[in-house]
């Protein structure tokens, strides 16, 4: 099995996990704080099963670019918390939610990885340029996001593989 399909296993993994747990958006009150810190730690420990598949666990750089990704999505976590306070639809919109941001969590990883390993970026780049290099993976994958989550495995790999052959260039 490929590198990317074992890392791909593991967004996967994640997210068969972390829906559960945004049903805990249910719970009146307390429920989306609690859905927050809980799906804050799948998010991390997915991201660090995915740099552990690559072999790249100790890099200073991917640690301190894995230490971004969830600030860089937290935005997006609070407001899906935030509606988790209407009832019924906030639970679906949770889950909905949950699911694109690791997604887009898990490929933005996977894709610094692979441009680490092609040579597309430095150890220092990762660490210095962290979220510049997140954004910039994000605003390629924005525009391929609907196929992505619509398609295969091997269309995701190939929206990597464009942002890894535009760094290149």
């Amino acid at each position: 099995m490929s590198t990317f399909n074992l890392a791909w296993g593991k967004v996967t993994d994640a997210i068969s996990v972390a829906v559960p747990m945004a049903l805990t958006t249910a719970i009146p009150f307390v429920g989306p704080i609690l859905s927050g810190a809980l799906l804050t730690g799948v998010t991390i420990n997915m991201c660090e099963e995915i740099v552990d598949v690559y072999g790249y666990k100790s890099l200073s750089g991917m640690s301190t670019f894995i230490g971004v990704i969830p600030g860089a999505i937290a935005g997006a976590s609070i407001a899906s918390a935030v509606i988790g306070y209407i009832p019924g639809i906030g639970v679906i919109a949770n889950c909905t939610a949950t699911t694109i941001l690791h997604t887009i969590c898990g490929l933005i990883v996977i894709s610094a990885c692979e441009l680490y390993r092609d040579g597309s970026v430095s150890d220092d780049e990762l660490k210095n340029n962290s979220m510049g290099l997140a954004s910039s993976i994000l605003g390629e994958l924005t525009g391929k996001l609907g196929d992505v989550l619509r398609g295969t495995p091997g269309d995701m790999k190939e929206a990597v593989k464009s942002i890894v052959k535009k760094e290149l260039n």
